[in-house]
């Protein structure tokens, strides 16, 4: 869990009153950006006028909001817009052009041109806001200049780092200064002023750091001394990044209109996946891949490409033709986490994997487990990992749960899922708990029909614990698992519907009462999302779902590192077909038993027994490296060990 979901509630107030409030004031806030003004005035005109103002408003964001599913390619930028600029070198400022490529030439394309007086590429220099009328656009720009500045640093071949700190600092004060936050409610405008704080608290950090940094300390990791710091800039970043972006989804931000071109903060898909933007190594995680291959040859081919299917890696070489915004981005952050930890040597520094190991001790000190408070069950369940490890996995995927969904799904899940389904006569879905509507919205697109129902929506009137107001992907209706009766009515044959469970929350009978209603119905297949026995669901509905539902189908989803999520597909048990009752958490090895314990650093990888543990051990050593953890000494690594196999 990561601080982000609290911010919704904290933004929306303390109460319903305030969040009414708040909304109302949010109103006022984008017919303000717009022009208008609150005046009294009950000339027709001037109410037209508003209405007008407000219709295309609305337009305009409903059609942008609409992009967040354009195909990926559509996506990413090939050249900068109009509204954005490449300014001077970050480091050094006497840049001003670009070189003039041949149309055959690898440059051709703005955001892969080179600089003509540096020869640096457009991720090595400022970002300019061309409308200097748009504070909040000038805070993105200040927000990607600080990240640049760090993912630059971390580069082997910058020789130039202290330049870049620098640099880093100066764009920080600047963004200290801005006030484009002022006008928001109370809640949204402490959040964003703290965030930006802690930008200016990471880069102050990284530059006594970078004074007190012997860079010929440690060959084999140069950063040692400044790494922790660097990476926490860009977690910082981004999640100030992430919050504007969200504003402006929830139209607190508007969409600017100068000369029929639309200003906007750019979509995740677009500021990551963009060339040069946020940052350039592409093909990091390939090499990365192919080192671990290469110095590990016990696996075939065949079983290769099975083992990275486990690990949910196997669209790692996929076009983008055939991702959704959400897998692509995926990618795109293990990538990222491919070129911060793995080429920056920071995986095999032997600080580093000391501090992997002492993770189960500070988690040990800590005795936050030991209570039986929410924070402690959570506390349980965490994956163990050194500190700033931890910190960027939530930073990759917590934000992008929030405004999507909480799981990501390689494309074979959702073509193996919907050919199951059919075969087993199943003609559409029942999604409930379905948040923003994402998941829903991809099984519409992938040709079965799903509707969609949460106990609370994420429209701009009620509040949700997980996605705050993120506007929906598809049409979510407000219900819980008491109003299933009345959707199976209003939907038809209920033998005909499967019901959709994607990361039912946790420490709550949700699950359980929704499976219940389900069968009450007549409903017969069920399809599950999440972790069993970890952070989704409880035990009452695990068990009514092991004693009377068949095993269908089950796939590993993309995984973050700190997950161990599934898809499943469950059918009423048929006592007269003599089916076998399902395993629930098979073990990585055997494939056979029944896990009983779980590996605390690697949630997804699980054992029965400690001669299977043993023969996976090499498999588990290449896992812990796909996800950029440190190798341990086998003594390190004992299934007796209670801390770090944890039992089921």
């Amino acid at each position: 869990m990561s601080d982000w979901d609290d911010l919704f509630a904290s933004a929306a107030g303390v109460d319903e009153s305030e969040d009414k409030a708040q909304h109302s004031n949010k109103r006022s806030i984008a017919e303000e950006s717009l022009g208008t003004t609150s005046s009294t005035s009950n000339s027709v005109e001037a109410k037209k006028k508003k209405r007008k103002l407000k219709e295309i408003e609305k337009s305009r964001l409903d059609k942008f909001l609409d992009s967040r599913l354009d195909p990926i390619d559509e996506q990413i930028w090939k050249e900068l817009p109009s509204f954005l600029d490449f300014g001077p070198s970050l480091c050094k400022n006497v840049c001003t052009q670009w070189n003039e490529q041949d149309d055959d030439s690898n440059y051709a394309e703005s955001l892969g041109m080179k600089c003509a007086k540096c020869n640096l590429s457009p991720l090595h220099h400022a970002l300019e806001v061309i409308d200097e009328e748009c504070p909040v656009l000038e805070a993105f720009a200040l927000v990607r200049n600080i990240r640049c500045c760090s993912s630059i640093m971390l580069d082997a071949k910058c020789k130039q780092k202290n330049d870049y700190a620098r640099a880093a600092s100066k764009y920080t004060k600047i963004l200290a200064r801005t006030e484009f936050y002022l006008k928001l409610p109370q809640g949204e405008s402490e959040i964003l002023r703290e965030k930006i704080h802690s930008i200016v608290n990471s880069t102050k950090n990284l530059k006594q750091a970078m004074k007190k940094w012997d860079k010929s300390h440690n060959d084999q990791f140069q950063l040692d001394g400044v790494f922790d710091e660097i990476v926490q800039v860009i977690i910082d970043c981004d999640a100030l990044y992430y919050r504007i972006y969200y504003l402006q989804n929830c139209g607190i931000f508007s969409l600017l209109l100068k000369e029929n071109e639309e200003h906007f903060i750019p979509h995740p898909t677009t500021y990551f996946g963009s060339k040069n933007l946020a940052f350039s190594n592409k093909s990091c995680l390939q090499q990365h891949l192919h080192q671990i291959r290469s110095n590990d040859n016990h696996l075939d081919d065949d079983e290769w490409n099975s083992f990275l299917k486990e690990l949910g890696l196997s669209h790692s070489d996929t076009s983008m033709t055939s991702l959704d915004p959400l897998s692509f981005l995926h990618q795109n952050r293990l990538t990222e986490s491919a070129y911060i930890f793995w080429k920056s040597g920071w995986t095999n520094s032997d600080a580093v994997k000391t501090e992997h190991i002492n993770a189960v001790s500070k988690w040990e000190e800590s005795n936050l487990h030991k209570s039986d408070s929410e924070e402690a069950f959570y506390q349980y369940h965490t994956t163990l990992a050194p500190d700033i490890l931890q910190k960027w996995r939530d930073s990759c995927r917590d934000l992008l749960c929030n405004l999507y969904a909480y799981a990501a799904l390689m494309p074979e899940n959702l073509q193996d899922v919907i050919a199951n389904l059919r075969g087993n006569g199943i003609t559409s879905v029942i999604e409930m708990g379905s948040g923003t509507g994402y998941l829903s919205k991809l099984f519409n697109k992938n040709g079965i029909q799903c509707h969609a129902f949460d106990i609370s929506p994420t429209c701009n009137e009620v509040f949700n614990e997980y996605h705050g107001q993120s506007p929906s992907y598809c049409d979510v209706q407000r219900a819980g698992p008491m109003d299933l009766q009345k959707i199976v009515k209003s939907c038809g044959n209920i033998k005909e519907k499967a019901l959709l469970l994607c990361y039912p929350p946790p420490l709550s009978n949700m699950a359980a009462e929704t499976l219940q209603e389900y069968i009450k119905c007549g409903g017969s297949c069920i399809i599950h999302i999440g972790e069993f026995k970890g952070l989704t669901g409880d035990e009452q509905f695990e068990k009514k779902l092991v004693k009377k539902f068949h095993l269908l189908y089950r796939s590993p989803t993309l995984k973050w590192g700190n997950d161990c999520s599934e898809i499943s597909i469950w059918k009423i048990f048929n006592k007269k077909r003599g089916e076998d009752k399902a395993i629930m958490i098979p073990c990585c090895s055997c494939k056979s038993k029944e896990a009983t314990k779980r590996y605390r650093y690697l949630r997804n990888i699980v054992y029965c027994s400690k001669a299977c543990c043993s023969m996976h051990r090499k498999d588990r050593q290449n896992a812990l490296q796909i996800f950029m953890a440190p190798l341990l000494e086998e003594d390190s690594d004992s299934f007796d060990n209670p801390h770090i196999f944890q039992i089921l």
